[in-house]
């Protein structure tokens, strides 16, 4: 076989080979092309128990948006029932300014304790954190947030405490409101934002019974036999009372036992701050 001969037949598989390969690669791009068509196609579900009366149901059309020379932009959402729900305001937001620790916190904290009947002398405050100090002995304790001078005292679950909540109480304890009210609001007249709670607060009363094992007080029905007395103050700018885990309420109170002429304070908190439109803040609440 000469040089020629060769030439001639390698160029005649090379254009067998080329036909081959590219009748394979058609081949390939056609069934896999109706592959893909027939994984497209989706079988759509069909709908069960389907009220005709819908189909009529034309679609919603607001022809003042549709009109743009004259459209007015007003529009009015019904309901099913065509009962329009009545809303009001759910809450405010106010800026409070934050207040530094002054020189002179311990006079006027230890003020505090001694109207809650704490030895001064004896009992002295510990630092909780940079703002707030705590009093306490064996029956009460008396935290103090020493930049506002907001406090909460509390009675301890002990004795003492229960013999005061389970003492029985007066037989028409709705004619000793006016004293317990009187009670409470002397004690508030002596803290540094007492004057500022009192001024122009609507006053609530609620009576409570206390678990012992919980350590915390809880309004009664109407088949409990009430324990103690809360005294709630609205200031005049609380527009909504706060949302507490037990009943609605105000931040500032005083709790009173036994339901009698001798009631006295076993829980009572201030917590007052001034709001501001501009500036920044926490606003702690309960």
């Amino acid at each position: 076989m000469t040089l020629s001969d060769l030439a001639y037949k390698a160029r005649i598989a090379i254009k067998v080979g080329g036909v081959f390969f590219v009748a394979i690669v058609l081949v390939y791009g056609i069934i896999a092309f109706i592959f893909m068509q027939v994984g497209n196609k989706t079988t759509e579900a069909e709908p069960q128990n389907l009220n005709i009366a819908f189909a009529n149901v034309p679609p919603v059309s607001i022809e003042q948006a549709l009109d743009l020379d004259g459209a007015q932009y007003t529009y009015l959402l019904n309901t099913i029932d065509n009962d329009y729900p009545v809303t009001t305001s759910a809450a405010q937001v106010f800026f409070v300014p934050v207040k530094n620790v002054t020189l002179s916190y311990t006079k006027q904290a230890d003020a505090i304790a001694q109207e809650f009947g704490f030895d001064i002398d004896a009992v002295r405050p510990q630092r909780l954190n940079e703002g707030e100090v705590i009093y306490g002995d064996e029956t009460k304790t008396l935290e103090v947030d020493i930049r506002n001078f907001n406090y909460t005292f509390t009675v301890k679950s002990s004795p003492m405490l229960q013999e005061l909540v389970e003492a029985t109480p007066s037989a028409d304890v709705v004619s000793l409101e006016d004293s317990w009210k009187s009670i409470a609001q002397n004690i508030f007249l002596q803290s540094p934002g007492g004057n500022d709670v009192l001024s122009g607060a609507t006053i609530n009363v609620v009576y409570v019974s206390y678990d012992l094992s919980y350590g915390n007080y809880t309004p009664i029905d109407d088949q409990t036999q009430p324990q103690a007395v809360r005294i709630d103050f609205f200031k005049k700018d609380d527009l909504l009372p706060i949302v507490s885990p037990y009943f609605f309420t105000s931040q500032n109170y005083a709790i009173l036992a036994p339901l009698t002429s001798d009631a006295t304070v076993v829980q009572a908190q201030i917590k007052t701050y001034p709001k501001l439109l501009a500036g920044a803040g926490m606003y702690p609440l309960i």
